[in-house]
């Protein structure tokens, strides 16, 4: 899986530096060409006390700034669009986002298949689910990828909240999230914990996958 800013080390350059470390008293050392100011614009590392330090010393450009700018031109491009044209423009943006936190390119991406069948992981669920959130400008739940597994169902759901003509984009009832009441009925406290536990348990055993991988 392929991490903005992060490249991988050429086997000179790892052979060079394996010398420079061999007399080294650090019980652990690694070696990793990172660009800092394009690591820092991943959402799940840019408020991380992890890098706390390392962030102080980087010159890194106004972020948000420049994503507010971004997201407001995308939201005003998509709505001065004719109707026909707003889902293809979507579609196109929801699906780069998709390739950039998983890897992959444009062409490689289906959209029928599962997001975790395709590489996904708890991590890239929730970076996936904030730079949507963030360029988007709407408010989207955690639990985003479990309620809309494939870029499909993500689409139609997204089409639904952005684009005027919901009718052209309606979210299908395959697709609605599990234990979900339709919108004119609250959920009830039985429901609320029922649906908890069944996302609870969902968790455990993509974890358990990921432990056993």
């Amino acid at each position: 899986m392929h991490l903005p800013g992060v490249d991988v080390i050429s086997s000179e350059q790892g052979l060079a530096k394996l010398e420079q470390i061999w007399h080294t008293s650090a019980p652990q050392v690694g070696i990793v060409p990172i660009n800092w100011s394009e690591f820092f614009t991943q959402a799940l590392v840019a408020d991380s006390s992890l890098f706390e330090n390392l962030r102080e010393n980087v010159v890194l450009p106004s972020t948000q700034a420049l994503t507010q700018t971004s997201s407001k031109l995308f939201l005003e491009k998509l709505r001065d669009m004719p109707p026909g044209k707003q889902r293809p423009y979507l579609e196109t943006f929801v699906c780069q986002q998709v390739c950039q936190t998983l890897g992959f390119q444009l062409e490689e991406l289906d959209q029928q298949t599962g997001f975790f069948d395709l590489g996904m992981d708890s991590l890239t669920a929730l970076e996936l689910k904030n730079n949507l959130q963030t360029n988007l400008g709407i408010s989207l739940p955690n639990t985003l990828v479990f309620d809309y597994p494939t870029v499909a169902a993500l689409l139609d759901y997204l089409a639904v909240q952005l684009l005027e003509d919901a009718g052209a984009a309606e979210v299908s009832a395959d697709n609605e999230p599990v234990g979900i009441p339709g919108e004119t009925e609250l959920p009830s406290g039985e429901q609320l914990a029922d649906l908890m536990d069944q996302k609870l348990d969902d968790i455990e055993s993509l974890l358990g996958e990921e432990g056993a991988s």
